[in-house]
C-alpha cells in the first residue's frame, strides 16, 4: 500500500487481552481556512481598525459595521459607496460580523484591548504597539488599509451620520 509523504500510520494503543488489531491513519487537511476565520488575521484587523478610530476607541456597533465590510470585496465596496455618498445605505444599515464578539474577547484576553460595560473597545498600550507595527508595513493588510483610508475619518458619530443616522447592533 503506497502512502503519501504527508500521511502517517501510527498504531492504535491496544489493551492486552483483546484481539483488536487496528491502525490509525492521519492525513493532511486540504481544506483552506478563509482568512476571515483565522484568529491572527481577525486580531490584527481589529487592532488596525481601532488604531484608525479617533482616540483609538470605538463602539461595538461601529466595529461590527467595519468588520462586516472588511470580510470581502463586495462588502467593502458597499460600505465604501455608502460612506463616500455614492449610494444611499439600504434599509438594513446594521451590519454584523458574527465572529467579532469572539475576536473582541480574545483581544481582551491577549491584553490588546479593553472592553467597557457601555459597549466600547479601546486599544491598550500593547494594542497600540501592534497597530503601529501593522500600519508601518505597507504589504500587511494592504486592501484593508485602503478601505479604512477611503472611509476616513473613523469615529462613531461620523459613521452614524454618513450611514443616515444612529445605528445599533442588537
Amino acid at each position: 500500500m503506497s502512502e503519501s509523504t504527508t500521511d502517517e500510520q501510527l498504531p492504535l494503543p491496544i489493551r492486552r487481552g483483546t484481539d483488536l488489531d487496528a491502525r490509525v491513519r492521519f492525513q493532511g487537511n486540504r481544506t483552506v481556512l478563509p482568512a476571515s476565520n483565522r484568529v491572527v488575521w481577525r486580531l490584527s484587523l481589529l487592532v488596525l481598525t481601532l488604531g484608525k478610530f479617533r482616540g483609538q476607541t470605538a463602539s461595538i456597533s461601529s466595529l461590527h459595521l467595519i468588520s462586516w465590510a472588511l470580510r470581502g470585496n463586495r462588502t467593502s465596496n458597499m460600505l465604501r459607496a455608502w460612506l463616500t455618498g455614492q449610494h444611499v445605505p439600504d434599509l438594513v444599515t446594521s451590519r454584523i460580523d458574527p465572529l467579532l464578539d469572539t475576536t473582541l474577547r480574545l483581544a481582551a484576553a491577549e491584553g490588546l484591548i479593553t472592553l467597557t460595560t457601555n459597549g466600547r473597545a479601546s486599544l491598550t498600550d500593547r494594542g497600540k504597539e501592534l497597530a503601529a507595527v501593522l500600519d508601518g508595513d505597507a504589504e500587511v493588510l494592504a486592501q484593508e488599509k485602503a478601505l479604512l483610508s477611503d472611509i476616513a475619518p473613523l469615529n462613531d458619530s461620523s459613521l452614524a451620520k454618513r450611514m443616515g443616522g444612529a445605528f445599533n447592533v442588537a
